[in-house]
């Protein structure tokens, strides 16, 4: 029987001291004996990087906080022909690396793959917020991105990807994926959990400024593919409606005016009751009026990131 390849786990993070511990507990216990574990750290203020040392995982600290930075490293530094990677404040189902290893191992044209995601406890309104937004998105199958905790075969990161550029601040994994599919590879998503997500703590108000810095990554993004995908139509939905209320404000309130107005109403509505319908958990209305803001705001502040990217030359 053939040796099982050696898979890298690479662990990012933090300031996750209250997490790092069960993260690394738990990737020790997977049930695929071939891997190594290394914990890379963006300048961690707390105890993060002392209870990764206990833990028996190499710690790499970074010269300044980074997720490129982050990736760069880790991936020059990996041994194996395999990367896992793995948030520092969430756990994986112990059989999942094995399962996704079998696939690998019966398809030549994967280039990643991932798992199913949900909350660890749903207890506040921040974690309901994180298990709504997994239940909508996470297909299983062949899918066109990667999120949250996934495993790329490193020939095929290095030759599609090579090294992430430092102006990508956010949906790295998202970049990823997609340079992986433009080289043919196929990303696909398996029904096992590759991400239990610890954190439940923090605001709405933390919340939606998280969807407006996804934005960000969005943007650039799409200065480098060209494509558009549904934030960018919701964009140009809000900022027509808009452009009718000004010039009709600049009339005097007239006719475009009131089509401005009763443009926004329906859309508003539509918007809120498709986040709800989708959300599936049994939560309040709460849930899909915050989901709902949130998607509004990303989409509201990704035309100002492309703009500000293109008038700075930062293509």
């Amino acid at each position: 029987m053939s040796k099982k390849p050696l898979v890298t786990v690479l662990v990012t993070t933090k300031d996750k001291a209250e997490f790092i511990g069960k993260c690394l507990d738990c990737v020790n216990a997977l049930n695929y004996s071939n891997k190594e574990v290394i914990v890379v750290d963006s300048l961690s203020s707390d105890s993060t990087c002392e209870i990764a040392s206990e833990k028996n995982a190499r710690v790499i600290r970074l010269s300044h906080a980074s997720i490129p930075l982050a990736y760069n490293t880790g991936m020059r530094e990996a041994k194996g022909e395999y990367v896992f990677v793995v948030n520092g404040d969430s756990l994986v189902e112990k059989g999942f690396l094995e399962r996704a290893m079998d696939a690998f191992e019966n398809d030549s044209t994967l280039g990643g793959v991932i798992g199913l995601r949900k909350q660890y406890s749903t207890r506040t309104l921040f974690s309901k917020l994180y298990e709504a937004r997994f239940r909508r998105l996470d297909k299983t199958g062949y899918i066109d991105t990667l999120g949250g905790n996934f495993i790329v075969k490193k020939e095929a990161y290095e030759r599609a990807v090579g090294s992430l550029d430092e102006r990508l601040v956010a949906q790295e994994e998202g970049f990823i994926a997609g340079r992986l599919r433009a080289k043919g590879y196929r990303i696909l998503r398996l029904n096992g959990y590759s991400m239990i997500h610890l954190e439940e703590k923090g605001s709405i108000w933390e919340y939606v400024k998280k969807h407006a810095w996804y934005a960000k990554g969005k943007a650039f993004h799409f200065l480098h593919s060209k494509k558009w995908d549904a934030d960018f139509g919701l964009a140009v939905a809000l900022y027509l409606v808009l452009a009718l209320f000004v010039t009709g404000a600049l009339g005097g309130f007239g006719v475009l005016s009131v089509l401005g107005v009763l443009g926004i109403l329906p859309f508003a509505v539509a918007l809120i009751s498709a986040r709800q319908a989708s959300l599936n958990v049994g939560s309040s209305i709460q849930v899909g009026l915050v989901e709902a803001l949130s998607t509004l705001v990303r989409a509201a502040v990704l035309p100002v990131y492309v703009t500000r990217s293109v008038l700075s030359g930062g293509k």
